[in-house]
């Protein structure tokens, strides 16, 4: 299999981002759905429910905020969370290409229902977005927010008025029953410049019911559905939808390059005591053995 043919991993028939405007272009909304992409990630790394619902948020999350970004531009979400889940990272980018892996918090029976007592399920931690800038002189941007609230869609909110300066609502709901994804769906709307206060009003509003919102979202079945739901009493029109792919550009070429990166001292050492180096990529879990003939090519 060639490196192109396995950077998709699944391109489910249900998995859609739409992008639309308000038609008097003031506000922008975005709404997703990815049940089949969250269901094939929490397989794969082995997820209990409750933690592909979270990682399930994330990936919606870094889909929503992702929709600032332009072609060739990349973004990364970086949860650390005193949750079941330490740590998330999302990659994704402007066309809705997404992968990303948890590291799962090992904690003593109780430790939970004392930790989510006063806060939302993600605990407290911090929530941190990386754009990276592929034109030529241009440096990473990077925004991190704490967990204010523990609950992701809120903290995003937050994220978004606080580093970007933007009046958004956002909605996310998974709901994962028996190991089985039943819905995985978000929402973003945002004003634009030249908003009047009284549609900035209007958005606050918007966050207000957002709690209400996202119970409709565990019943819609697709983006559109979402859109009409939160649109329903404004005229607008779409300006894009793409596919939401879960995609892993790890190659055997990558790992190699990764292993020569390590030096001699750190190859002569691997070869005394291993004979041959085995690493897996923490995204898709694919596994890869470097020979013991190309270890020793590496040296020259």
């Amino acid at each position: 299999m060639s490196n192109e043919e396995k950077k998709i991993l699944l391109s489910g028939e249900s998995d859609r981002r739409v992008r639309a405007l308000v038609t008097d272009g003031n506000m922008r909304a975005v709404a997703v759905c990815a049940r089949e992409i969250v269901s094939e990630l929490g397989r794969r790394h082995g997820l209990d429910d409750t933690q592909m619902q979270r990682m399930g948020e994330a990936l919606i999350a870094a889909l929503l905020v992702a929709t600032s970004v332009k072609e060739g531009e990349r973004l990364n979400l970086n949860i650390q969370s005193s949750g079941q889940l330490r740590q998330v990272i999302v990659d994704v980018d402007h066309a809705a290409n997404i992968r990303g892996y948890p590291i799962v918090h090992n904690f003593e029976e109780g430790d939970l229902a004392d930790l989510n007592e006063d806060r939302g399920p993600w605990g407290t931690g911090i929530l941190s977005f990386l754009k990276t800038q592929v034109t030529e002189g241009k440096q990473p941007y990077i925004g991190s927010v704490p967990l204010a609230t523990g609950f992701l869609a809120k903290d995003a909110t937050y994220y978004l008025l606080q580093s970007e300066q933007i009046a958004s609502a956002v909605g996310i709901s998974v709901l994962v029953e028996g190991g089985t994804v039943k819905s995985a769906n978000g929402f973003l709307l945002q004003m634009m410049p030249g908003a009047s206060e009284g549609e900035i009003e209007s958005i606050e509003s918007k966050l207000v019911e957002s709690n209400h919102l996202t119970e409709k979202l565990e019943r819609s079945q697709s983006p559109a559905e979402i859109l009409g739901q939160l649109l329903d009493d404004c005229t607008f029109h779409l300006v894009g939808e793409e596919s939401v792919q879960w995609f892993c550009n790890c190659s055997s070429d990558r790992v190699s390059r990764a292993i020569r990166l390590l030096g001699e001292k750190e190859i002569r050492s691997i070869l005394s005591e291993e004979g041959e180096a085995k690493t897996h990529c923490e995204f898709c879990l694919q596994e890869y053995t470097v020979s013991e003939a190309e270890l020793k090519s590496f040296l020259g």
